[in-house]
């Protein structure tokens, strides 16, 4: 990192060891000593190879006689290995006048930019392999339906709903694959927030149902690895009555007892 009393570039990550789909908060701080007016700052977009990345927020403050820009990122990691991020570079420009003709005329036509580079440290970054076909995270997943009672071909609408704290971006887009009814379906929409450096939120997706028959959603169920355990998440099973259904029912029926009569005894005699 360079040392500069008035500028400093520094990358900071929440962890330095992770597993595949374990979210890393990544941030740039940039220090101004108070009082320095540059004309432009540049500072340069570190490269993250193998990683989701995604800008979550921007703040400034003060700290310490310096004005603070600290840029936060979220980066989940999608392959196994070791990372190096960084050094980046802040380039920083200052008005600078050519005084050839000891003129003020001169000095304004002639004023220019000349840029002072400063470099940030360097990261390194260990990313550890999960169980196959796992999710990172720790979720829970249920059905909710606005109904569970409908008359034929009358939609009903299903949301399949996964809340929890972990890897959102890698969920799949479940299906529902229903025998006898028509399933209409929107994409996923996802809403996370970042709460004690971790990813948290709520994925939902909807479905629109139509059917003349009764509708039964089995469980949806998928893996996960919270970086200690690997867990099965299950949804509950959904059952919708549809009135007047063309369910075929089939019933068993004991056949009726009949009454028991009594045996006649014939008696011959014979000569």
């Amino acid at each position: 990192m360079t040392k500069n009393p008035n500028f400093k570039l520094k990358l900071l990550v929440d962890k330095t060891n992770a597993y595949i789909g374990e979210p890393i908060i990544f941030k740039i701080k940039f220090f101004q000593k108070e009082g320095t007016t540059p004309q432009s700052i540049e500072i340069q977009k570190p490269v993250f190879s193998d990683f989701f990345t995604k800008q979550i927020s921007k703040k400034e403050y003060q700290k310490d006689n310096f004005n603070i820009t600290e840029y936060s990122f979220l980066l989940i990691p999608q392959k196994k290995g070791n990372y190096h991020i960084g050094p980046i570079m802040a380039k920083i420009g200052y008005l600078a006048r050519d005084n050839t003709f000891n003129d003020p005329f001169f000095n304004m036509m002639t004023s220019t930019l000349k840029y002072t580079n400063i470099f940030s440290n360097e990261l390194n970054l260990t990313v550890k392999s999960i169980p196959k076909n796992a999710l990172f995270g720790d979720f829970k997943a249920f059905f909710k339906a606005d109904k569970t009672t409908t008359n034929s071909n009358e939609p009903v609408k299903v949301n399949l709903i996964i809340k929890g704290c972990g890897d959102f971006y890698d969920l799949p887009d479940f299906k529902l694959n229903l025998s006898n009814t028509t399933v209409y379906e929107n994409s996923p929409k996802i809403k996370t927030h970042i709460k004690n450096n971790k990813l948290c939120g709520v994925y939902n997706k909807e479905f629109t149902l139509l059917s003349n028959n009764n509708i039964e959603i089995d469980p949806i169920t998928f893996k996960t690895f919270d970086g200690n355990n690997t867990k099965i998440i299950k949804t509950n099973r959904l059952l919708i009555t549809v009135k007047n259904s063309h369910n075929s029912i089939s019933t068993i029926t004991e056949p009726k007892k009949q009454p028991k009569v009594k045996e006649k005894i014939v008696y011959t005699l014979e000569f």
